[in-house]
């Protein structure tokens, strides 16, 4: 007897109605990215440490995204790169190291992944206009230990004591690298400034080329400076401005090496150098995955993290926390930017739990205000690029920018910023700020806008009750007139979610007063933006000066855990603009190339410091088949 045939869809179907309704996240890992590297120069060969490779060179650690999973890693086009270790999380991201072999050349890094390949340049890179990330260099390979001697050859075998010995000897020359083995080393190195390492210009003579390097050797832990009264003040520090007489001196990098402080100094205090009027002398200042703490520091400390007199500098990557804990002084900031500190750069650092006042400040005055009739210093700051960093247990601001010239130039650019869990000690700070300061020598500019101070694609979660705002601007009344100094910020791209009845924005007038919620940009010019969300805290806020503002929940992943990622249906994904201009549309810049989590932005790009990952997408069950029969027979 033969079966007559039935439809297999109503078979079909029925069977998927006995299956739960449920939603499934189906994700597909990202192509990598590069955010930037140790070492940009060292030599290809001539390494006595053949731990890795006995015809090697220098060891380099990249420092990226989506890194796992690695089909191969090049320079310059050339798989001449043995990987010593293999990709590792490093704050919110990743790093891995890599040494360099004798067929090395100068050029780009690029890695392959099963997702994707990066080509090069770094971001860093990109953004400093370097022309390749890497310069082979000519110089030489030594090592330091705590049973070393000074005496000694340097090399791996039989390393030198000192780090300062280390500086002293190879910094007359150009792109040299010194790694620091496991140990503590705090001895006073006789400069007579309380440090573990003082820099000098006459051993700060790399070039913008081929600088100098102290690392960190891979998977160790080196530490310079300590915490004890008996401790240097000092981990390392640059001697003021009478002593720095060459020009163009500095371009040493610091990598990967813990630093310390006790409790009257500061980890890495006034990296400086001289700058008489319109001549920078110390600059190229790299201080690249360092861990930076003054964990027993209270008021007589210092400022724990400071540029000073210097210029084309940067601190990349660091873990800067637990920042004079025992403090109650508002003058002690994580990450200064003080007087005459220009074209800086500060990228995907995390600092965390300042006793002191803020994260990130800048601010420069006249360092002998008002006793120095002849002082030469106090100009209004510029050229500062801050970005991907996340910030949080802080005392006051998160960020705080002031007494800068957004006019001189590429601006002052603040984007893909995570900042949460500020203003602690609960004086009505703001979470963002913006400032104008009273004490500098006005007769040295005043600075002028537009272009405004650009702050766009950050994630401000103000969520401390009594604080001023997420953002907001201050000028006091001992300033010039309007005309003058109108430095108008420009907000756009940004999430300002507010917990506690915190106010989205605070702008003040150029007198000082606070502006009013339906004042336009003629009687408020400090601030002005557009696609921002505001959420938490009813409507957005001055709407004649802020527009297309979003008001809608944007999704955290989790925002009581501070896991300020995306969901799926976030009202952020592709609601930013990708070329953000100023309120006369006469100036703009463009959104990020890459958010803070290292994905590419859609087009156009979300808000806030995260992309929503493109790989991911949410799913139902599928609908059983149609169309289709089956014949059954007997057996």
């Amino acid at each position: 007897m033969r079966f007559r045939i039935l439809p297999l869809a109503r078979l079909l179907a029925a069977l998927f109605a006995l299956v739960p309704q449920v939603r499934a996240q189906t994700s597909q890992t990202p192509a990598p990215v590069l955010f930037f590297s140790d070492l940009i120069s060292g030599p290809a060969s001539g390494n006595t440490d053949s731990t890795y490779s006995s015809n090697g060179g220098a060891y380099v650690t990249l420092y990226g995204n989506f890194l796992s999973n690695y089909t191969s890693v090049k320079l310059n086009g050339i798989a001449c790169l043995k990987v010593v270790s293999g990709p590792t999380t490093w704050r919110w991201y990743q790093r891995m190291v890599v040494q360099l072999q004798n067929t090395c050349t100068t050029g780009n890094f690029s890695i392959s992944t099963p997702s994707g390949t990066w080509s090069g340049p770094t971001v860093e890179s990109t953004n400093q206009s370097r022309s390749a990330d890497f310069s082979v260099s000519t110089g030489v390979i030594r090592y330091v230990s705590p049973t070393g001697s000074d005496g000694a050859a340097g090399s791996f075998s039989a390393p030198w004591r000192h780090p300062y010995y280390a500086a002293q000897t190879l910094g007359t020359t150009a792109g040299n690298v010194v790694y620091i083995m496991t140990g503590t080393y705090d001895g006073d190195d006789g400069q007579g400034w309380g440090a573990a390492l003082t820099m000098r210009p006459g051993w700060s003579q790399g070039t913008a080329l081929n600088p100098d390097g102290m690392i960190g050797y891979p998977g160790q832990t080196a530490q310079i400076g300590c915490e004890t009264s008996a401790c240097q003040p000092f981990a390392v520090r640059m001697t003021d401005t009478d002593s720095w007489t060459t020009t163009n001196a500095g371009y040493w990098t610091w990598g990967e090496i813990t630093f310390r402080s006790n409790d009257n100094g500061s980890p890495l205090g006034n990296i400086s150098g001289g700058a008489p009027p319109g001549t920078y002398d110390a600059r190229g200042w790299r201080f690249v995955g360092n861990d930076v703490a003054s964990p027993t520091a209270g008021n007589n400390a210092s400022t724990p993290f400071q540029f000073q007199l210097c210029t084309h500098s940067s601190a990349l990557g660091n873990w800067i926390h637990d920042i004079v804990p025992h403090s109650t002084s508002r003058l002690n900031q994580a990450l200064y930017l003080s007087t005459d500190a220009n074209y800086i750069e500060l990228g995907w650092n995390e600092i965390y739990n300042n006793g002191g006042r803020g994260g990130i400040q800048t601010h420069s005055s006249n360092l002998c205000y008002p006793s120095c009739s002849g002082d030469t210093t106090g100009f209004i700051l510029h050229d500062l690029l801050i970005h991907d960093n996340v910030i949080h247990q802080i005392q006051e601001e998160g960020i705080l920018i002031d007494t800068v010239d957004p006019s001189v130039g590429s601006g002052i650019r603040l984007y893909n910023n995570v900042v949460y869990a500020v203003n602690l000690d609960g004086n009505g700070s703001d979470a963002i700020h913006m400032q104008l300061s009273g004490d500098f020598n006005q007769t040295k500019g005043d600075g002028n806008s537009p272009p405004p101070e650009w702050w766009y694609n950050n994630t401000v979660y103000c969520n401390t009750a009594g604080a001023e705002a997420c953002w907001g601007s201050w000028f006091p009344d001992i300033h010039p007139l309007p005309s003058q100094y109108k430095p108008t910020s420009r907000l756009a791209n940004n999430i300002f979610y507010s917990v506690n009845s915190v106010p989205y924005l605070a702008p003040e007038d150029y007198t000082g007063a606070g502006c009013g919620n339906t004042s336009n940009s003629t009687a408020c010019p400090s601030a002005s933006g557009n696609n921002n969300i505001m959420y938490g805290n009813g409507v957005p806020t001055y709407p004649s000066i802020f527009s297309n503002s979003v008001n809608q929940n944007p999704l955290f992943v989790n925002a009581g855990g501070f896991n300020f990622a995306l969901q799926s249906g976030s009202p952020a994904i592709g609601a930013g603009l990708a070329t953000i201009q100023d309120i006369t549309a006469t100036k703009s810049v463009p959104a990020p190339k890459y958010h803070v989590n290292g994905l590419l932005p859609r087009n156009p790009p979300s808000m806030g410091a995260f992309e929503f990952a493109s790989g991911s997408s949410s799913s139902t069950k599928p609908n059983p088949p149609t169309n289709l029969t089956v014949t059954v027979t007997p057996l």
